[in-house]
């Protein structure tokens, strides 16, 4: 016989691990995508012949996690974030800093996101490509929308045994592709 929840604590029992798991589906999901939007507008834009690329902002700085403890009482939520200290410094290569023929030296990790995406590079490495916004976080943004983010929802409920018609409450309206 199937356990029939008596109360909201039960219920939230119940569900807890299989919306976890659809949390976490999900914003796997959203790594890869950022993943490769990052490698088309970021990388995509040219080769630089002042430094050596690391790949690693696509590879390692973004990063997802689930929370030791839920915020509003959710049960389910996970965090997607830039994480600037996942970027090592390797300034003879000029990565990451300055390059080592300016007199100071600045770590740039911090900033690096809004540097890319808002064309904020200035000419310490000359004029080019790199000096221009490469905003790939508009670019996720636009690509999830709505219908993606629904998309992968059901998919997620479905891999985990929650079939049936349900709605994703995510506020992605300014972020619609139409």
């Amino acid at each position: 016989m199937a356990f029939l929840p008596k109360n909201n604590q039960q219920l939230q029992q119940l569900f807890a691990v299989p919306l976890r798991n659809v949390a976490a589906f999900v914003a796997r999901k959203i790594y890869v995508e950022n993943a490769v939007i990052v490698n088309q507008v970021v990388y995509g834009a040219g080769l630089p012949q002042e430094y050596e690329r690391t790949y690693q902002f696509r590879d390692e700085a973004w990063q997802i996690e689930k929370p030791e403890h839920y915020s509003h009482g959710h049960i389910a939520e996970y965090k997607f974030y830039y994480d600037y200290k996942k970027l090592t410094i390797d300034r003879d290569k000029a990565q990451h800093g300055s390059p080592p023929y300016a007199t100071t030296y600045s770590d740039v990790r911090p900033y690096l996101v809004d540097i890319i995406y808002g064309g904020l590079a200035g000419d310490i490495f000359g004029d080019g490509y790199w000096r221009k916004a490469r905003n790939a976080w508009t670019k996720l943004l636009q690509s999830l929308g709505k219908k993606k983010m629904k998309d992968w929802f059901r998919q997620a409920f479905n891999y985990y045994g929650m079939d049936g018609e349900y709605y994703a409450n995510v506020p992605l309206d300014t972020w619609d592709e139409e």
